[in-house]
């Protein structure tokens, strides 16, 4: 808020919701349901990423979807041997020594629509998993945008160090001075 106050020096319009308790990732919603209409972008606040919003917001419209998640492939590293066991009966069915394996992880960026904030209740726990679990049984249509550019989790102080110094080149592709 120091930093962004109302917005009006970045040409946006900022309004800050408080929680009076922690509501999870998707619960706050609740208390701006009034300020939203049609679409709308819900980001993390804590990556680093050189992805188009523009073009992550044409693909959801495109796709009719109540809600889009922004992915990114990763490979994910398991420093131990994993074993898989058949069934019941414990018998071994596979061993992997320190296996290397990939997965699309959610990068923390959304596009929405405000269909979705009826399945929020105001003041109420309800993080983005189990938001995107309700949406699913409720047969609404969620996408996935796979992006191949840069992505950061910054949550962590190894990847905060790692953003610092990759933004220097960031702003050079981006020719940003």
């Amino acid at each position: 808020m120091t930093f962004l106050g109302d917005g009006s020096k970045f040409g946006v319009k900022i309004k800050y919701s408080k929680e009076a308790k922690p509501l999870g990732t998707a619960g706050g919603l609740g208390f701006i349901k009034d300020d939203l209409s049609g679409d709308f972008l819900m980001v993390n606040g804590d990556l680093l990423t050189t992805l188009n919003f523009a073009d992550l917001v044409d693909y959801h419209r495109k796709n009719q979807a109540v809600a889009t998640i922004a992915l990114k492939k990763r490979q994910i590293h398991i420093d131990f041997g994993v074993i898989e066991l058949e069934g019941s009966t414990n018998n071994i069915k596979g061993y992997a020594e320190k296996p290397t394996m990939e997965s699309f992880v959610s990068m923390g960026v959304y596009v929405l629509n405000t269909d979705v904030l009826k399945y929020i209740k105001t003041d109420e726990y309800l993080d983005f998993p189990n938001l995107i679990q309700i949406l699913m049984a409720a047969g609404q249509t969620v996408k996935g945008y796979v992006f191949d550019g840069y992505w950061l989790d910054i949550g962590r102080p190894d990847d905060y160090e790692k953003a610092n110094t990759d933004i220097q080149d960031i702003h050079r592709m981006l020719g940003i001075d």
